[in-house]
């Protein structure tokens, strides 16, 4: 991942695993989250796409597979925080 990404687009997609995290712990555990921490969540989700997006070729910055590798990265470190904290 690291060859095929730069550092800042990995770095805000591991700053996008607080949405996963989240998710996890709604599902699973039955934590609750109020409104405006979902708001939250949702906002910095959108920040994500928009920064990732090439509006020159309308398209994303890199191939779907990086994406993809990313983030399973997310998930697993998702899972170890869920996994950790319960």
């Amino acid at each position: 991942v690291y060859m095929l990404a730069d550092p800042g687009s990995i770095f805000l997609f591991k700053a996008g695993s607080t949405l996963i995290v989240a998710l996890i712990q709604c599902c699973f555990v039955g934590k609750r989250f109020s409104v405006e921490q979902w708001n939250a969540m949702i906002l910095q989700c959108i920040g994500m796409v928009i920064v990732q997006h090439n509006p020159c070729k309308s398209t994303t910055r890199y191939p779907p597979v990086v994406y993809l590798m990313m983030a399973t990265s997310v998930v697993l470190t998702g899972l170890c925080a869920v996994r950790n904290e319960y």
